[in-house]
């Protein structure tokens, strides 16, 4: 399989993370990215073309730091008692709301989202590649376009600690709100201070530029585009396939939203395969998705794990296997929406992602063994359920 090969897809890795470079969502470097994918799948013939452009936050501090704040502003007022009390807790049940909407995904579903900074060129590309007859199902292959930064709390020091430093910051907001309810002085001082600390190391988290994202995810848009050119010269049976090159997933999602708000109802039925930093490393589907607290972790549909472990089993020398995986992607938004989805993942030695937000996220880390078994599964995937339907 020709754009199925690992050096081929390579080539699109280098030509995002090293030609075009960091991509944050919404700026320039992101829609040149579009417009490179645009011109490499007219290149092989895919005409059916779209574009959903929306405008976005360029990083996730907006949606984490505002809340925080509002939340100490909750406490503080909260200390001065009487009606400070009411006012207080209003306030930092605003705030926690907002901070709990960041956690899961939800950030342009935020009251106050309307009122962060916005860049214009976010957006989606997505393509349509006809079934060799009448299709009888659909199956979307997701890969997000954009780059996060390099941040403090994904290094080797701080990333396991990710959950429980997140987690404390709910839950030092949500007894926050108990003890200005209660009117308990002391409770509230320390709450105050304990979401204070969250917030200042909120805000040293964005202090450093943004990242390659070679691996995060270029890697993820090669597999995608790759599939979606060979499927192009080999189209499957009965099987209609789509190719959704997401942006601005790194700052809450909101690609995919902006997708599904639109595409819901045609894509009831439809299989979701994700690609998350499948560049290097070992590689694994998602059983169990942590997400980023203790208290919002999500799982990929039954189907699609049957699917997976199928496929795993037929196709030992793609080496892939079941994990659970400390990671918050695009399946939140599916399987909060009821949809089917599955995450492909590859990890390093001690089960992490490789290189996640860290400026050594760029080519030179990226292997093509890795990338041509990641997009060779998922082809397989799609064989197996197109032979399902025949």
């Amino acid at each position: 399989m020709e754009y199925l090969h690992g050096e081929t897809l390579k080539t699109d890795v280098s030509a995002l993370a090293d030609r075009i470079g960091s991509r944050p969502a919404g700026h320039p470097e992101e829609a040149e990215a579009r417009a490179y994918l645009r011109e490499q799948l007219q290149a092989r013939g895919i005409t059916d073309i779209e574009e959903i452009a929306f405008p976005t936050i360029d990083t996730w501090g907006y949606a984490l730091i505002i809340p925080a704040l509002l939340t100490v502003t909750g406490g503080l007022i909260g200390l001065t008692g009487g009606i400070g009390n009411i006012i207080g807790s209003l306030i930092t049940l605003f705030g926690l709301y907002h901070l709990w909407q960041s956690t899961t995904g939800a950030v342009q579903y935020q009251v106050l989202y309307p009122l962060y900074p916005k860049y214009p060129a976010g957006g989606n590309i997505l393509a349509r590649i006809p079934a060799a007859q009448e299709p009888k199902q659909r199956v979307v292959l997701i890969g997000h376009i954009d780059s996060n930064k390099h941040r403090l709390s994904f290094s080797a020091l701080f990333k396991r600690s990710l959950q429980a430093a997140t987690s404390f910051m709910l839950l030092a907001a949500a007894l926050l709100l108990v003890a200005i309810l209660l009117n308990v002085q002391v409770l509230i001082l320390l709450c105050t201070l304990a979401v204070g600390f969250s917030t200042f190391i909120l805000i040293l988290d964005e202090l450093s530029g943004f990242v390659d994202g070679a691996n995060d995810n270029a890697s993820a848009v090669a597999c995608t585009l790759g599939i979606g050119k060979q499927a192009a010269r080999q189209p499957f049976q009965n099987t209609e396939i789509w190719l959704a090159f997401t942006g601005s997933e790194e700052v809450g999602l909101i690609g995919m939203n902006a997708m599904l708000d639109k595409y819901t109802s045609e894509l009831r039925d439809a299989w979701f395969i994700d690609f998350e930093l499948v560049g290097s490393g070992r590689l694994a589907y998602v059983e169990r998705h942590s997400g980023l607290t203790y208290f919002n972790p999500y799982y990929p549909d039954s189907d699609s794990v049957t699917l997976a472990r199928e496929t795993s089993q037929a196709h030992p020398e793609c080496q892939i296997t079941g994990e659970n995986v400390v990671i918050l992607e695009e399946i939140a938004t599916l399987r909060r929406r009821g949809l089917r989805g599955i995450c492909l993942v590859g990890l390093d030695d001690t089960g992490w992602l490789p290189n996640w937000h860290r400026y050594s996220d760029n080519s030179a880390n990226i292997e093509a063994a890795a990338l041509e078994r990641a997009a060779q599964f998922a082809w397989f995937m799609i064989e197996t359920l197109d032979r399902r339907k025949s």
